[in-house]
């Protein structure tokens, strides 16, 4: 072990005005903050305790051990205070004990935490261990070879006693499966083991957590399976999981599908008044979204709006009973807006409130149909 050095066998005291020691001075110690003794002692193991005031000698010495903190006043030869100050001894839990050191040389030649590579079978782990353990107890690292197949894998070290393995507070190892890999992931998992005499088992304390795959395409067993694209788009697998990127790589390719189904090339048609007015999609099967707008035809304008200004129909009726609304009807072939025996009706003028908007021959009707 290295070797320290040791402190004096007397602590002197010093005039800090001269430099000299405090010749005959002496030395009171108190609970800190108050004038109340406390005591210190001659000796380390506290057989004889000190005076106080503790006398100096002639060179201004004298051997003072204590437990923790204290006010020390010290005092020249004629009883001028020199310092009033808090002491403090060291805390001794910060440093290692005898036993503490002992215990970790050990631990570094090999004498503590043992080191083996597993023997025996998958779900029956044997180890021999150098030194060999002298009995079941303590912490040690094995190195499997083996992946875990069962819930239940025993371990016997150096011919010793055998225990089931477990972990969390005894809890049954999880098994390999096709799908993902045991507590006991395989060759190279080096175990840390710890018996637990309240529950008679060795504690396995890292079970194998499986890492994120790392690509598409990852299958290795016991890995998180991401899926592709295609699995994706058709659903076909429910045990892969979709991450951010392919969500939107797929709702983008659904929502650009969707919108090329578009019956937007459907011709204009100038609004004459009420009647019917037929629109070819030529989708082919009724369409799931359909949007009607009027635009002011070119040179000419009409309550309010300019020509090229575009407004979005509502399908609506009069309840007052004076015939005034629209409708849409939808087929696999056409979309037919129905126009009552008024007007359009539902449309706010862009200058005044009437809710009209029924010159013939000054807006186009143009229809979208989608899906």
């Amino acid at each position: 072990m290295p070797k320290l050095q040791l402190p004096n066998g007397r602590q002197q005291f010093i005039d800090p005005s001269t430099g000299r020691p405090l010749a005959m001075g002496t030395v009171e110690m108190y609970i800190p903050d108050t004038s109340t003794p406390k005591t210190t002692w001659q000796d380390i193991d506290g057989n004889a305790e000190n005076s106080n005031p503790i006398n100096l000698n002639a060179a201004g010495q004298c051997v003072i051990w204590g437990i923790g903190a204290y006010r020390q006043v010290v005092k020249d030869s004629i009883g001028n205070t020199v310092w009033d100050e808090v002491v403090y001894t060291p805390d001794l839990s910060i440093y290692a004990t005898q036993e503490q050191l002992a215990a970790l040389e050990l631990a570094l030649a090999g004498g503590g935490i043992r080191y083996a590579t597993a023997s025996g079978t998958a779900n029956a782990i044997t180890a021999t261990f150098t030194p060999p353990l002298s009995s079941v107890g303590g912490t040690v690292i094995v190195r499997a070879i083996h992946a875990n197949t069962d819930d239940v894998v025993t371990f016997t070290p150096d011919g010793l006693t055998t225990y089931d393995i477990k972990k969390f507070g005894g809890l049954a190892l999880t098994p390999e499966t096709e799908t993902g890999s045991g507590d006991i992931y395989g060759d190279g998992h080096e175990m840390l083991l710890r018996f637990s005499p309240s529950d008679s088992c060795w504690e396995l304390l890292n079970p194998f957590v499986p890492p994120p795959a790392s690509n598409a395409t990852t299958t290795t067993a016991g890995l998180a399976k991401k899926a592709t694209q295609a699995q994706v788009d058709t659903g076909t697998d429910d045990n892969a999981y979709m991450t951010a990127l392919t969500y939107k790589t797929n709702f983008d390719a659904r929502a650009a599908n969707f919108l090329s189904q578009s019956g937007s090339s459907i011709a204009d048609q100038t609004y004459s008044g009420p009647g019917y007015y037929t629109f070819a999609h030529g989708l082919g099967h009724k369409p799931k979204i359909v949007v009607v707008t009027g635009i002011v035809k070119a040179g000419q304008t009409d309550g309010g709006y300019i020509a090229g200004d575009t407004l979005i129909l509502t399908p609506c009726v009069d309840t007052a009973g004076s015939a005034e609304g629209w409708g849409i009807q939808i087929d696999d072939t056409n979309v037919v807006l129905h126009v009552l025996t008024s007007f359009f009706a539902g449309i706010n003028s862009n200058d005044t409130d009437i809710l009209r908007l029924s010159s013939a021959s000054k807006w186009d009707l143009h229809v979208d149909a989608w899906g």
